[in-house]
């Protein structure tokens, strides 16, 4: 697929003499500089979910907490950790 765009003169003439210094063709120049713009095509699409799929979720990962072993409060503590 091809897509044309008509460009402002002055910015046609910025384009083809960044093309040249970068010894580029402008065509492939031009689709780089868009391309760069979309840094999200390569992205995973966002699923939209529903307020009650979002609370079904929410609870289907509380289902086993109340298993969890309470722990002392010094199990939290910075020199805990090291």
């Amino acid at each position: 697929m091809m897509i044309q765009i008509e460009l402002k003169p002055e910015v046609e003439a910025q384009l083809l003499a960044e093309a040249k210094t970068k010894c580029m063709e402008p065509s492939v120049y031009a689709a780089n500089i868009i391309e760069s713009a979309y840094p999200h095509r390569h992205r995973m699409p966002r699923l939209s979910r529903k307020p009650a799929e979002v609370r079904e979720w929410l609870d289907s990962l509380t289902q086993f907490s109340d298993r969890i072993p309470q722990l002392p409060d010094e199990a939290f503590t910075r020199e805990s950790f090291y």
